[in-house]
């Protein structure tokens, strides 16, 4: 007999959230009882939210890494994000570029596809919701100036929030390039929804916290880079091969030997200030930004020798 493993613990924390219905916003399950205590800081049913998608974003981890079946299908989940409804706790978070109106309305309306995801996961994951959402982003795209999501005054749940929607990304990334996933009617080809995930990926990088300062500042001791290191292996996780995209392009390699590279140094870093987790999944990571690192420059130096040396002699950190 062996001890189960990680994959088979969080699979049962995850069915049993499933089982008492804590994935639908069903009000008999969500609702908290009149007779029941109430914490001041967060409600019952902000808990059982919070409960459900820790379970998820646990559950995303681990099988993005061992490249298994997810516990519960995206499709299925339809209840919001803790949190993001209480707008005496949220503000609005500015996550388009540019600081011209033109450019802010025209980063607005590329956007739709990433509004429009958003409020899908956090609303509901039903066709008519999707819809519903989709006319609303291009009635209103024409005036739109910004795009923003609400990010909690917390510190420590905007760190959490943060987690949860870099989750759901890697939870379609996944779909798409290793479960031979349906492509949404949104999108013209696979090639759109690569354009489209990275603009996502990128927006969801100007909306985590960044400052290790800011976070301490606010009562957070979290470490921001280990949701760079979330953003750098999801990033690898696009450019890279894939039976999606089994062939890498100039353009791809390049940005794999930069995101291998940013990866090296953040452990390197990590490492240095001991605060490196020497587990399997750590293990697994360096493994996967090492061997894609040889490999990217493999495959430059045999078209372009002078790239190849430049990106041997710099970039790493002593």
């Amino acid at each position: 007999p062996m001890k189960p493993g990680v994959w088979y613990c969080l699979g049962v924390a995850l069915r049993l959230t499933t089982g008492i219905g804590l994935y639908t916003e069903t009000p008999g399950v969500l609702e908290a009882s009149a007779s029941q205590p109430q914490d001041a800081s967060e409600t019952l049913i902000e808990k059982k939210r919070r409960l459900f998608w820790c379970s998820y974003a646990l559950d995303r981890q681990v099988c993005v890494h061992l490249g298994r079946p997810f516990g519960i299908a995206d499709s299925d989940i339809k209840v919001n994000l803790p949190w993001v409804h209480n707008d005496s706790e949220m503000v609005a978070m500015p996550i388009a570029e540019g600081d011209d109106p033109d450019q802010r309305a025209e980063a607005a309306e590329e956007d739709v596809d990433s509004s429009t995801e958003i409020a899908r996961r956090e609303a509901a994951s039903t066709l008519a919701a999707l819809q519903a959402s989709t006319n609303e982003q291009q009635g209103s795209s024409s005036h739109a100036t910004t795009v923003s999501l609400p990010k909690p005054k917390d510190a420590s749940r905007w760190v959490s929030l943060s987690f949860f929607r870099m989750r759901i990304l890697q939870s379609e990334i996944q779909s798409m390039l290793y479960q031979n996933a349906e492509l949404p009617r949104r999108f013209d080809s696979y090639a759109h929804w690569k354009t489209d995930i990275l603009r996502r990926l990128h927006a969801w990088r100007r909306y985590a916290p960044s400052s290790k300062k800011d976070l301490e500042a606010s009562g957070c001791g979290y470490n921001p880079i280990f949701l760079e290191l979330n953003y750098q292996q999801t990033l690898l996780m696009v450019y890279g091969l894939s039976p999606r995209f089994p062939n890498a392009s100039r353009k791809d390699l390049a940005n794999v030997e930069e995101c291998s590279r940013s990866i090296i140094n953040m452990y390197a870093t990590l490492s240095k200030e001991g605060q490196m987790n020497y587990t399997w999944m750590t293990g697994h990571n360096v493994f996967i930004a090492c061997t894609s690192y040889l490999y990217a420059i493999w495959q430059i130096s045999a078209t372009d020798p002078a790239s190849f040396r430049s990106s041997v002699t710099l970039g790493f950190r002593n």
